[in-house]
């Protein structure tokens, strides 16, 4: 699916935004493991459905969030948030 399709997807872009600022830290970034949590508790995204095997992919595909890995190597945990 293109960016676009994906942001017309109104229950999907409500889902990631509702998972990614449930866990915010004062700063608005979450661990992208606590936003696979929050998702999880609401089975209805199901990453294979929009074309995606990883949430990192997907989320990034939407282009409405930061995503930011914190090691120089890029091995480090990954956090997002609403740009």
């Amino acid at each position: 699916m293109t960016s676009a399709q994906l942001r017309a997807d109104v229950a999907l872009v409500r889902r990631l935004r509702d998972a990614v600022t449930a866990g915010a830290g004062p700063d608005g970034w979450t661990h992208l493991a606590m936003v696979g949590q929050n998702i999880r508790k609401h089975p209805a995204i199901v990453l294979r459905t929009y074309g995606y095997s990883r949430l990192k992919d997907l989320i990034a595909a939407t282009e409405l969030f930061e995503i930011q890995q914190r090691a120089p190597d890029g091995s480090g945990a990954i956090y997002s948030r609403v740009k």
